[in-house]
């Protein structure tokens, strides 16, 4: 079966519930499974793994996902926009350490920037034309994306 493995901040993981196998002696059949989790969380960032425990008690770990509560997703300040070419972005505090990427609509990376910290930044020298622009939060994998129009 699987334990759901809940940590809120920067805690411990604990064990929050277990699922039984669906699969009739765990024959490695692809099932559908689900639970939801309805504890009133803090406000902030509480991950969530799977433990999935086999018949001869041996474990492994899914993937670790993130979730944020309570102060809804994180709101970008993206100006001007459309803009003549510079455009100012500012991040709200708190989110750690993020990446940023400006793509044009084919999706090729037209600037990158990699492990930023800073809550403001500008991003100039870009050519007339329809962009997107993606903010990865290191800490909790969340990405925003914000469309900007250059004159």
């Amino acid at each position: 079966g699987f334990e759901i493995e809940r940590r809120i901040g920067a805690g411990a993981y604990q064990k929050i519930a277990f699922v039984d196998s669906k699969a009739p002696g765990g024959n490695g059949a692809e099932f559908s499974y689900s639970f939801e989790d309805n504890t009133v969380l803090p406000k902030g960032v509480s991950y969530y793994r799977l433990r999935q425990v086999d018949f001869d008690g041996r474990a492994s770990y899914s993937e670790i996902k993130a979730v944020r509560t309570g102060n809804g997703a994180i709101i970008l300040s993206v100006y001007p926009n459309p803009s003549r070419g510079t455009i100012n972005v500012a991040i709200p505090d708190g989110v750690g350490t993020f990446d940023v990427s400006v793509d044009d609509f084919t999706g090729k990376s037209v600037q990158r920037f990699s492990g930023i910290t800073s809550r403001n930044m500008q991003l100039n020298n870009l050519n007339p034309g329809m962009y997107m622009l993606r903010v990865s939060i290191r800490a909790t994998g969340e990405i925003i994306t914000e469309r900007i129009t250059v004159q």
